[in-house]
């Protein structure tokens, strides 16, 4: 069983002096709040260093309080922090005086942060990361059209008033955390299921799995959602969302594609990503293209009608990056070979899916994107981590992966959109 908190690790007291300074900490905590507080410092061990806040491991969550744990699962925790809306940079101190430990951190919805941080008898190590939270309003006014109940309810993490950190792995024993306002830019990324924020195993995509891969210099704020085409999400105001939050210097990567062929034509598709571009550009970001990604049918062959060469089309035209995923996936695909291409996709409910992938598959698309970047020396190549390499021929082994799932649910979550596709 994970321990979290290393409780060998606190200051021992006597029994007598220990239930009362549990009795002056149960009378002191309802008045504690951290709400306003620009930097918030929290310590899971004592002695506390000063102006950090103690949290015990059975400290829930409460609105009035701005911090604590929310509904325990059997392997993970999730610690929340009231924040406002913006770019978070969080160090996480990790490791125990009596146990050697491993610790992974997820952030939001599942968005891979640190991975299988281990630490020796006594090390201690700190990692700091950037975290993006939102919420649905625009301007004070209008709002972004959440589906009901997905991202109302089933996502709720994604848009709500706090931060929610993952705390998982084989041992995780948690020090520290701070959490204070990162003046950093922000990569915004748009798309589908393919490339969204998944909530529940075994689902996932390259945009939840890119962040582990960036330093603490950019922010990856991830608006895609489930079923989306590039017309849904013009109506639903995701765009008109990061358009209000763009600044000079910031980031967008847009992918879409499995959904479009279904709803709209050609020519519609590329004139919205054309309208896009122009947008974008008018606000001082970067405008990144994206091809989607082969489905698992389409390790030799084009599944996806035209869509992919009129993303090229416009890339060339608005004379924007282009990262050709549906041919960087063919590669990947390739290399793993028919036989085992099922392990890059999700298998859940007894079905096998030809079109979301799992955590492995994922984790491999994300370095894909990556690899593009580096490639053409994009300006944002220099934020990926330093001697990160990747080869999509080459692709790493199943076996050496080992990131840890997040407990599932009782009924999985299916992305909208596209699971009857083979």
């Amino acid at each position: 069983m994970a321990k979290f908190c290393d409780h060998h690790g606190m200051q021992k007291f006597p029994r007598r002096s220990l239930i009362s300074l549990l009795t002056m900490l149960a009378t002191l905590i309802p008045s504690f709040s951290l709400a306003d507080d620009a930097i918030k410092k929290f310590a899971f061990t004592t002695p506390i260093a000063e102006g950090f806040q103690l949290v015990q491991c059975e400290d829930a969550y409460q609105a009035e309080h701005g911090f604590g744990f929310e509904a325990r699962a059997e392997n993970v925790r999730f610690f929340s922090v009231k924040v406002p809306a913006g770019n978070h940079r969080v160090t996480i101190t990790l490791g125990s005086e009596t146990a050697t430990t491993n610790t992974t951190i997820k952030a939001e919805l599942r968005r891979l942060m640190l991975e299988n941080i281990s630490t020796e008898v006594g090390e201690f190590v700190s990692h700091s990361f950037i975290v993006n939270t939102r919420t649905p309003l625009i301007d004070g006014v209008s709002k972004v059209s959440l589906k009901q109940p997905r991202e109302a309810i089933d996502e709720a993490w994604a848009w709500d008033d706090r931060i929610t950190l993952e705390i998982n792995g084989s041992n995780p024993v948690l020090r520290s955390i701070v959490i204070e306002p990162a003046t950093v830019p922000t990569l915004y990324l748009c798309g589908d299921s393919t490339s969204c924020d998944q909530a529940t195993e075994p689902f996932n995509s390259w945009g939840q799995m890119i962040t582990r891969f960036f330093q603490e210099s950019i922010a990856v704020a991830n608006h895609g959602e489930s079923g989306e085409s590039v017309a849904s999400s013009l109506r639903a105001r995701r765009f008109e969302k990061v358009y209000h939050l763009l600044k000079p210097g910031d980031f967008v990567m847009v992918q879409f594609g499995h959904n479009d062929m279904k709803s709209s034509n050609s020519e519609t598709y590329r004139g919205h990503l054309t309208q896009i571009a122009m947008e974008v550009k008018k606000r001082g970001a970067e405008l990144i293209l994206i091809t989607s990604m082969e489905r698992m049918s389409g390790i030799t062959k084009n599944t996806l009608f035209d869509f992919p060469e009129q993303v090229r089309f416009v890339a060339a035209q608005q004379r924007v990056t282009l990262i050709d995923l549906q041919t960087l996936s063919q590669k990947l695909y390739q290399a793993v070979g028919e036989k085992n291409l099922a392990k890059l996709f999700a298998f859940a409910d007894g079905k096998q899916d030809g079109t979301h992938h799992n955590n492995y598959g994922s984790y491999q698309l994300a370095q894909c994107v990556l690899h593009s970047l580096q490639k053409q020396q994009h300006p944002l190549a220099k934020h990926i981590i330093e001697h990160f390499t990747y080869d999509p021929s080459q692709p790493t082994p199943m076996e050496h992966f080992e990131v840890p799932i997040s407990t599932a649910p009782p009924k999985t979550q299916r992305p909208d959109g596209d699971e009857d596709h083979p």
